[in-house]
């Protein structure tokens, strides 16, 4: 039995995010990083980080944040879960940011 999938508005096969990515979206909108996020899947954060990025080609955006903002957008119903939109955009910001920072040293 083949994994459901999730379309997005249209139907070509690249706007189909598979169940791993679909899950990593909405993680990534609750502001989880990839490690936390294989955390909580049970999967290594880079498996998580190649989901991100195989989301982010299908749904044509070039960074989480923007993958984070055109999700909410597409699955509204996932992210009216959460506090809202708004706080959702503002999470991922600022979980990149601090990223960012701990990088720099």
């Amino acid at each position: 039995m083949r994994p459901q999938t999730h379309t997005t508005d249209s139907t070509k096969p690249e706007d189909t995010l598979m169940p791993s990515e679909f899950e990593v979206c909405d993680l990534l909108v609750k502001g989880l990083n990839c490690k936390q996020s294989g955390r909580e899947l049970g999967r290594s954060a880079n498996s998580v980080t190649v989901d991100i990025k195989h989301a982010m080609q299908k749904m044509g955006m070039e960074n989480r944040v923007m993958l984070a903002l055109r999700f909410t957008e597409k699955y509204p119903d996932e992210a009216s879960r959460r506090e809202g939109y708004r706080d959702a955009c503002v999470r991922v910001i600022q979980s990149l940011k601090a990223r960012r920072r701990m990088r720099r040293g």
